[in-house]
């Protein structure tokens, strides 16, 4: 795919990366039973594995390795190896199901890649028949997509850009999406900083390359933590956040009792969020590249929404964040549906689908208001 922009990669033409989700019926039905065959697999690996440590563990003592370990930790140990299996496989199915079925599709967006002057990667979504220069863009949206820090690229939800993207231009609103590349944990620690020196490098390509739009930075899960502290470390120039069920508390011990009941109607699970948080922080959890200091949350933007699960486990974090911005000062606009799980509006083409559209047409009416400078009810 040629591009005609300076700053911009010239890329071959990949159906299979720059098109939304399936739009023909026969490809619908076979995407979602892609989907919904890797989510009863997965299921089934969970209650496996529940059942199966609890065997182990009460029939040979012995996996305990020693005194100093008890049964209950074993069987956490046991149980977190099998989680990660459990929701690498349910991602693999999901990602794989996008990949083969897009291919025969048409395209729905332009995206080409983007290399900022400090290196970084990201990608350059705009609609197929969005034929507007960088300059004359009203709004760039600037996406971090979630995955604990360990899995995920700014492929993953490009079917949910394309979709806000159409969303905006029905509003006359020019816009494009810039997501970001980011390092994850096993390239980059959290101390180094380097997922944080990613956003910033972004945000500055589209100062540069885009001077006339708005800035509007966002993500889902570890995408929305970092969204925050790469706003509060580096004091972005930003004129609104959106967070989807943000990561807002990294330090798996800050997961109450109350919490780790929900994983059983969640898509994640308590000792699946240790074992990211372990190989992102590597237990710095007050470190300011991590710790999201909720005395200190001035540098934020004063309008922001964030959308939420009502039954993710990582709900309480979130409302503590919420509560603490509002305290703050900010505008802060906070939706979390009932029963709902973590990431359920990204979820939407196969399931929550009622609850993903009104989340969607939320954070399109949110953006819209930013850029007209008028007060839009979500």
């Amino acid at each position: 795919m040629s591009c005609k922009y300076e700053p911009l990669i010239d890329m071959p033409e990949d159906k299979s990366l720059t098109v939304g989700p399936p739009q023909s019926k026969v490809a619908k039905i076979c995407f979602m039973l892609v989907v919904f065959s890797s989510f009863f697999l997965s299921f089934f690996l969970v209650v496996a594995s529940r059942l199966t440590c609890g065997l182990l563990v009460k029939r040979c003592p012995w996996l305990t390795w020693s005194e100093e370990i008890s049964h209950r930790q074993t069987q956490i140990l046991l149980h977190s190896c099998f989680a990660q299996l459990n929701y690498t496989f349910f991602q693999s199915g999901v990602e794989l199901g996008i990949k083969k079925l897009q291919a025969i599709e048409e395209n729905l967006m332009k995206g080409v890649n983007v290399q900022t002057d400090e290196g970084c990667l990201a990608r350059y979504y705009t609609l197929c028949d969005d034929d507007d220069g960088l300059s004359d863009k009203h709004l760039v949206f600037i996406w971090l997509h979630g995955g604990g820090y360990a899995i995920g690229s700014a492929y993953s939800t490009s079917f949910y850009i394309h979709n806000l993207l159409t969303q905006l231009k029905t509003a006359n609103v020019k816009a494009a999406a810039l997501c970001v590349h980011y390092p994850l944990a096993h390239l980059a620690k959290a101390r180094s900083g380097k997922a944080i020196h990613a956003v910033e490098a972004a945000h500055s390509w589209v100062s540069k390359w885009c001077a006339n739009a708005k800035i509007v930075l966002g993500g889902d899960s570890a995408g929305g933590h970092l969204s925050i502290v790469s706003t509060l470390n580096k004091r972005l120039s930003i004129e609104g956040l959106v967070l989807i069920s943000p990561w807002c508390n990294v330090d798996p011990e800050s997961l109450r009792k109350e919490d780790i009941a929900k994983q059983f109607s969640d898509i994640i699970t308590g000792n699946l969020v240790g074992i990211w948080a372990n190989q992102f922080a590597e237990g710095y959890y007050s470190h300011p590249n991590v710790c999201i200091n909720h005395e200190d949350l001035g540098a934020l933007p004063k309008h922001i929404l964030v959308e939420a699960g009502g039954g993710e486990i990582l709900i309480n974090q979130i409302k503590k964040f919420v509560q603490a911005a509002t305290d703050q000062k900010k505008e802060v606009q906070f939706f979390a549906p009932d029963h709902m799980p973590h990431d359920y509006m990204l979820l939407e083409y196969c399931m929550a689908r009622k609850e993903g559209i009104e989340s969607m047409t939320r954070i399109g009416n949110f953006l819209i208001s930013l850029i007209k400078d008028v007060s839009v009810s979500c």
